[in-house]
């Protein structure tokens, strides 16, 4: 199975210019690696896109088999559970072959498991000291706008949603999330280096509990190919709002 690891493509609707510079770059990328599965995790929108995503990401992928989890900016200026409801209700598999990871748990490929979420931060990865998680780096990280959020009791669910989908005997465990399950995942992080939005890149710690073969994760648009942890091969493509776009080809 081929899989094609996206991350924050920040599709803004209204940006015409945009969506062509980023239709032409999945396109020549759809021709050159023929993928079974792309896998997108989170921020695949600027903001609400105002339009049906699932409907919007079948058609830029011609049909291919689309499995995403929501990022931290589908849920600015409104509330997490609305968010999820609007996708939730959205939600045609039959009709459109793109699935939210955050509304169905897990999804199967043969031995497969796709599974995963936002997976929202605890203050875990925090290096400034007494650094209070909802001041949102003093003010400079849009989730702010969120309504009525609590990072913390946002990111409990998560973490039980993605411990309950955990894979089977004999499954190949794919764990996808927007944030970074690991410190070593956050390509910001310097020892000794005090930086105030460590702290929303997500946690440190979910990788000594969950069971998977691989971690994918996105969000801190910094590119990690490589680190193993607890002998999970950990991936970010690292892609940024802006060219070069970044992308891994992951077979298994």
């Amino acid at each position: 199975m081929k899989i094609l690891c996206l991350s924050d493509l920040h599709r803004v609707i209204a940006d015409v210019l945009a969506l062509k510079e980023q239709q032409r770059w999945l396109g020549a990328l759809l021709a050159e690696l023929e993928p079974d599965v792309v896998l997108i995790t989170g921020d695949v929108f600027e903001s609400n896109p105002g339009i049906n995503p699932y409907e919007d990401l079948h058609k830029l992928f011609n049909g291919i088999t689309v499995i995403c989890t929501l990022g931290n900016h589908e849920f600015v200026y409104t509330a997490v559970d609305r968010v999820l409801k609007n996708y939730r209700k959205q939600y045609q598999p039959g009709k459109w072959n793109v699935h939210y990871l955050d509304i169905i748990g897990h999804y199967d490929i043969g031995l497969v498991r796709f599974f995963g979420n936002v997976l929202w931060y605890d203050g875990s990865l925090a290096t400034v000291p007494n650094q209070v998680l909802t001041d949102f780096a003093e003010g400079r990280w849009l989730d702010r706008t969120i309504v009525n959020f609590d990072p913390v009791a946002e990111c409990e669910k998560c973490v039980e949603q993605i411990m309950l989908n955990q894979p089977e005997v004999g499954q190949i465990g794919l764990l996808a999330t927007h944030c970074v399950p690991a410190r070593e995942v956050n390509g910001h992080y310097q020892t000794g280096v005090q930086q105030p939005f460590d702290a929303f890149s997500g946690v440190s710690w979910l990788l000594d509990k969950v069971q998977c073969d691989y971690a994918i994760s996105g969000h801190t648009h910094k590119r990690i190919i490589g680190k193993e942890i607890n002998g999970i091969k950990c991936i970010n493509s690292g892609n940024d709002y802006y060219s070069p776009f970044q992308h891994y080809l992951l077979e298994i």
